[in-house]
């Protein structure tokens, strides 16, 4: 999905991490636009020439990253809900001014204060489907289900935006999905074709 959104204007990403494992928890979230992800798909949509072994090493190192933080964030070592809980705490306790950093700039455009651009849902590999709104006005929800030979996608955006499209962000996904599928296919060829 990140590769999607990332033909698209790029944005701060939610992805949900389960914290069930805790006495009432319920969710972490998990940033999953990192440093290794930006890497690989500036990679598969530049104009130059990048080898696909490569590709499929910076795609290795990108799904490394993520599993990493979604176990950190599933563990309770990820800082949204924490920073969330503080928040709250400052509302709570009437703090004026609100400390610096729940209102600087950069912590909203990275999504702070819930302000996803993508926000993203699974059940995993089970029967159920749901959905997923946007967090904000001109944002995407998506909601996944894998299955055996395909993937489920629910796709959403608010109609009066004039920033989103489902339709193109659709397209732009399936795109992703289908390259990302070519280059693993080609991993699993004989070194001497990458």
């Amino acid at each position: 999905m990140n590769e999607a959104i990332f033909r698209l204007p790029t944005a701060p990403t939610y992805e949900t991490a389960s914290t069930r494992q805790f006495y009432h928890g319920r969710t972490e979230t998990l940033r999953s636009c990192t440093p290794e992800l930006t890497e690989f798909c500036r990679s598969m949509n530049s104009s130059s020439f990048t080898p696909k072994a490569e590709l499929v090493t910076l795609l290795q190192k990108a799904l490394s990253a993520h599993d990493r933080l979604m176990s950190e964030a599933r563990q309770g070592f990820g800082c949204d809900r924490h920073l969330f809980g503080l928040q709250c705490l400052a509302e709570e306790q009437s703090m004026i001014p609100m400390p610096a950093l729940f209102t600087d700039k950069a912590y909203v455009l990275s999504g702070g204060n819930g302000n996803f651009v993508l926000s993203t849902s699974t059940c995993g590999y089970t029967g159920m489907s749901g959905g997923t709104s946007p967090m904000v006005q001109d944002g995407y929800g998506c909601f996944y289900n894998f299955e055996t030979d395909c993937i489920w996608l629910w796709i959403t955006a608010f109609r009066h935006s004039y920033e989103t499209s489902v339709e193109k962000f659709t397209r732009s996904l399936e795109e992703s999905l289908r390259d990302i599928f070519a280059l693993l296919k080609l991993q699993n060829q004989p070194s001497s074709n990458l």
